[in-house]
C-alpha cells in the first residue's frame, strides 16, 4: 500500500514552541562549560550561545583547569563556569570548582547533575556553587538559572 499526503504550501512564518519567548533569556559574558558527555555538551553549548554567551567547552576537569588558567593569564577570564558534578575517570565537579577557586577566588559556578539526590542539589553554596540545575533541563530553566547567577556577586566577594 502506498499513501500520498499532500499538504498546502504556506508563506507564513512557522510558529515557535508554545510559550517560547524570543530573547527571553538574553545574556552576555564568557562561560566555561565542563561536561563529559559530548551530546549533552554540544546541546548545552548551543543553548548558551543562543542566549548570547561566549562559550568555551571542556570535557573533563584537567582540560577545564588548563583552559581556565590560560584564559586568566591571557586577560580573558570567565564570568561563569557551568560544571557537571559527575565525570567518570577524573575529578568531579566539587573538586573542580575548588581548584578553580584556588586560581580565582571570585569564581562563579553553576553545578549540573542528573542526580537529584546529590547533596549539592540541596545546598550548592556549601560546595562552592552559586546554583544548581538538574538534567535534563530546558532552555527556559537554563536561562533563568543563568540570569539568577549572573546577578549574584562572585563567591569570593561580599555584597556592598
Amino acid at each position: 500500500t502506498t499513501f500520498h499526503v499532500y499538504l498546502p504550501a504556506s508563506t507564513r512564518d512557522r510558529p515557535g514552541p508554545v510559550g517560547a519567548k524570543p530573547d527571553a533569556h538574553r545574556g552576555g559574558g564568557r562561560v566555561l562549560l565542563v561536561e563529559d558527555e559530548a551530546p549533552v555538551r554540544a546541546v548545552t553549548e548551543k543553548m548558551l550561545a543562543g542566549m548570547g554567551y561566549d562559550v568555551v567547552s571542556a570535557h573533563d576537569g584537567a582540560e577545564a583547569i588548563e583552559c581556565f588558567r590560560r584564559n586568566q593569564a591571557g586577560g580573558r577570564p570567565f564570568d561563569l563556569a557551568v560544571i557537571d558534578l559527575t565525570m567518570p575517570g577524573g575529578m568531579g565537579g566539587v573538586e573542580l570548582v575548588s581548584e578553580l577557586a584556588k586560581i580565582d577566588p571570585s569564581v562563579r559556578a553553576i553545578a549540573t547533575t542528573g542526580y537529584s539526590e546529590d547533596p549539592v542539589v540541596a545546598h550548592p553554596e556549601r560546595y562552592g556553587f552559586l546554583s544548581v540545575i538538574v538534567k535534563p533541563f530546558t532552555l527556559d530553566e537554563l536561562g533563568k538559572t543563568m540570569q539568577k547567577v549572573m546577578a549574584k556577586p562572585p563567591s569570593g566577594t561580599t555584597p556592598a
